[in-house]
């Protein structure tokens, strides 16, 4: 199977990856989303759950947003808030259509403030490759 990312991402804090083989088990997906910014999705999910980030990429501007979900729903949950560390983006080109390739690098720390109002760190850092295809 071909991967189309090596985007090692951690939640909680940096870890060495020869301890973990799984940190960049990720997959890479890139569309248009409301027809004029690109969604660049790199996370991994089973059915039952997953986790990952978006990278949200228009007129040469960008902003990630971790997420994760699962089949599990909690009653009065409100969804995190999280805060831009740093952010590193390089993309082989500044625009995009579909059908084409697309090759990039990603950076980023971010911080979740979750419900119990406890920090998490988010962390990314690798290059990705996708088709941006229609949504």
């Amino acid at each position: 199977m071909k991967r189309s990312s090596d985007v090692s991402y951690f939640i909680g804090e940096k870890i060495d990856l020869k301890d973990n083989k799984f940190a960049n088990f990720n997959n890479c997906r890139a569309y248009f989303f409301h027809s004029d910014t690109l969604s660049i999705d790199i996370g991994i999910g089973n059915g039952f759950g997953g986790h990952g980030f978006v990278l949200y990429y228009k007129d040469n501007k960008f902003i990630t947003k971790p997420y994760h979900f699962t089949d599990v729903v909690m009653q009065g949950e409100v969804d995190p808030t999280y805060r831009i560390v740093y952010q590193k983006l390089s993309l082989d080109k500044s625009n995009y259509n579909v059908d084409d390739s697309l090759y990039g690098r990603i950076e980023f720390k971010s911080i979740e403030t979750g419900n119990d109002n406890k920090n998490i760190e988010h962390f990314a850092i690798g290059n990705f490759r996708a088709k941006v295809g229609n949504r």
